[in-house]
């Protein structure tokens, strides 16, 4: 039995970490008033610009806007047609959502 516990164990570990990016908070930029960090590192004024000019540049692309009708294709699909379950549905809904936060993103960081 505790040989089964330990399988699953080592299953759920190891395809978990595979799977599941873990993200902590010095993996994220983080935006004070008085300067940008990344892993506790205060980023350099050009290294703000720089991110400024591609949030800015990605918004206004045309690989943006192919990128999101495809994933709104996606969620679409998987809330419609090919659902199958209500959590289908859900999933379809958190995709929309993760979607939003993405362009509001680049939209706030566009604008700093």
């Amino acid at each position: 039995m505790a040989f089964g516990k330990n399988l699953k164990n080592w299953l759920i570990r190891n395809l978990a970490n595979r799977y599941l990016a873990v993200i902590t908070e010095d993996d994220i930029l983080k935006i004070t008033r008085q300067a940008w960090f990344i892993n506790k590192r205060q980023l350099s004024e050009e290294e703000v610009a720089v991110l400024v000019d591609e949030a800015k540049a990605l918004k206004t692309s045309f690989l943006w806007e192919i990128v999101k009708r495809d994933i709104k294709k996606v969620a679409t699909e998987k809330m419609g047609a090919k659902a199958k379950t209500a959590d289908d549905v859900v999933h379809g809904n958190a995709i929309f959502y993760a979607l939003g936060l993405l362009d509001e993103y680049l939209e706030r960081l566009g604008k700093l």
